[in-house]
């Protein structure tokens, strides 16, 4: 669980996720038949950073205070990428690359400790409706009564 830091600082708010070595690095790496393709393309390297990911919000949300769970998959298990080779790498590559992929997971459960929801405080969001409030704060009761609701300070209709 990580605190979310508050920044205007665009690089922040949009972290550059994939660098490459040079033009076309990840379509000359794709495209290579094997490691003997790639000769000659010195330094070719397809780096890609998601630790940014989830931790920044920009400044005028400062009053949430927020935390948030980062949990981080990959589309191939271990045992599928191991062991390891030129044309698996390849795979990882692509599926990394296909936004139409369909994730590996739908949902995903955690088990928590109950006693953490005796210091919760939830803020509804400003376009909940009063029935949506209203359900809201009967699992509220009756899940973790110890916990403090308001609403949100926002104004949004």
């Amino acid at each position: 669980m990580i605190e979310v830091q508050y920044t205007n600082e665009q690089n922040k708010l949009f972290p550059k996720i994939k660098t490459e070595s040079q033009k076309d690095a990840l379509k000359k790496f794709l495209e290579a038949k094997d490691l003997d393709d790639l000769k000659g393309n010195d330094n070719l390297e397809i780096n890609y950073s998601i630790k940014d990911l989830g931790r920044y919000k920009r400044e005028n949300w400062k009053f949430q205070k927020e935390w948030r769970y980062i949990i981080s998959t990959s589309p191939m298990g271990l045992q599928e990428i191991n062991p390891p080779s030129f044309k698996k790498q390849q795979e990882q590559l692509r599926r990394i690359e296909n936004s139409e992929l369909e994730p590996a997971y739908k949902q995903l459960f955690l088990k928590i400790d109950e006693n953490v929801l005796k210091d919760i405080e939830i803020v509804f969001g400003p376009k909940m409706s009063d029935a949506e409030k209203i359900m809201a704060v009967s699992l509220i009761k009756m899940y973790c009564p110890e916990a403090v609701y308001r609403d949100s300070v926002l104004r949004i209709k």
